[in-house]
């Protein structure tokens, strides 16, 4: 509903409120904002969870919500690294893939994930999309050196904390036991 409004001080206002109220709580942190671009038609997975559909748009709600989440006094986490909106499929339940190019990455996906860099984002959460023509595996993006070593840390220069989104999720723990999972 945020990202419908179009208004990146109403995100600034929503996170500061959420991290307020979290403050007060007791937590630190919120794994937030969905950096996600819901461009995908044939997907609704991140539909209600996306600031929408224009990367542009989307990155700049991102840079406000974690502005917002900095003025509460709150650390926020960019999420689903590389990106999952353009995937069919929920990464709960099993396997999802981004056929794309890095090029094709750059010009959608992580344009918010700049953003989020540029507004001082502290953490960012890698999630279980497999990028094979990017990462050249079908690994997800949690496990890929390619993805978190070579591109959000070397490319795009990343030095924050990184942190992966449940392992025990379908995408990952169909695939791989949970010792394996966590070894790499």
């Amino acid at each position: 509903d945020i990202g419908a409004g179009a208004d990146p001080a109403e995100a600034r206002s929503a996170a500061e409120y959420v991290g307020g109220y979290l403050s007060d709580l007791g937590f630190n942190t919120d794994f937030a904002p969905v950096c996600d671009v819901a461009n995908n038609p044939e997907s609704d997975t991140m539909r209600r969870r996306s600031f929408g559909a224009d990367p542009q748009l989307v990155a700049q709600m991102v840079a406000a919500q974690v502005e917002g989440f900095e003025a509460a006094g709150v650390l926020c986490s960019a999420k689903h690294f590389p990106g999952i909106g353009a995937a069919v499929g929920d990464s709960h339940d099993s396997r999802i893939v981004f056929e794309g190019t890095l090029a094709d990455l750059e010009a959608v996906e992580l344009v918010p994930f700049r953003a989020a860099f540029d507004a001082g984002v502290p953490l960012v959460m890698v999630g279980h999309l497999s990028v094979p023509q990017v990462a050249g595996s079908d690994a997800p993006a949690c496990l890929s050196s390619a993805i978190v070593t070579d591109l959000l840390r070397g490319s795009l220069g990343f030095e924050g904390v990184v942190v992966t989104d449940s392992l025990a999720m379908g995408a990952v723990g169909e695939y791989y036991s949970a010792a394996e999972a966590a070894v790499l």
